[in-house]
C-alpha cells in the first residue's frame, strides 16, 4: 500500500514515502505535483498538520487544501 497525496482533483500514490517525516513528504509532494508554496493547509488523514517530525505510513493520506475564498493557485 502507498501514501496518497491529494491536491484539489489531483491524486497520486507514492510507494517511496512510507516511513518518511511529514515535512519531507510535503516537500516531495509539492515538487512532484507542482503544488504552490502558498498552499499552507496540509493535513494528514484529515487532521491538522501533525508537526514536521510525524512519520507518514503506508495507507496514510496527505491532503493539501486551498483556503476558501482565495484566488489562483
Amino acid at each position: 500500500m502507498a501514501v496518497s497525496v491529494v491536491y484539489g482533483a489531483d491524486e497520486m500514490e507514492f510507494d517511496q514515502l512510507d516511513g518518511m517525516e511529514f515535512s519531507k513528504v510535503v516537500d516531495i509532494a509539492r515538487r512532484a505535483m507542482s503544488i504552490p508554496d502558498e498552499i499552507e493547509d496540509v493535513r494528514l488523514n484529515g487532521r491538522e498538520t501533525p508537526g514536521d517530525t510525524k512519520i507518514v505510513s503506508s495507507g496514510d493520506v496527505v491532503q493539501f487544501y486551498k483556503r476558501s475564498g482565495s484566488k489562483g493557485c
